[in-house]
């Protein structure tokens, strides 16, 4: 099976949903890679982040603040889903959503 690189796959979705006639004012993208194909795409495009575009990813890798405007991004923690996942009594709750005062948000489950 041949698989596109995550951004070459996240510049060719975008460049499908960014052509439309109602073209989304944001991006929500399922990793912090397929983001930065989404500003390839805005680019070729000639649209401006954040001005036309909005594009969020996730997993906060350090390549997010490489590009400008930085990317915005939600921190996936490793270990705490890991906790949840274990659990199946864990409750969600104090303090789903926390910044890493970086901007980004976490999700956490706690037992």
């Amino acid at each position: 099976m041949r698989t596109e690189p995550a951004g070459e796959a996240g510049r060719e979705a975008a460049l499908v949903l960014l052509g439309r006639a109602d073209r989304p004012a944001a991006v929500l993208t399922a990793n912090d890679l397929r983001a930065l194909g989404g500003y390839q795409a805005a680019r070729e495009l000639r649209l401006t982040i954040p001005g036309d575009l909005s594009v969020v990813g996730f997993n906060d890798l350090p390549v997010a603040s490489w590009v400008e405007p930085p990317l915005t991004t939600v921190h996936q923690p490793l270990v705490e889903p890991v906790e949840c996942t274990c659990c199946p009594f864990g409750r969600v709750g104090g303090g789903l959503w926390r910044s890493g005062g970086t901007g980004t948000a976490t999700g956490v489950c706690r037992p």
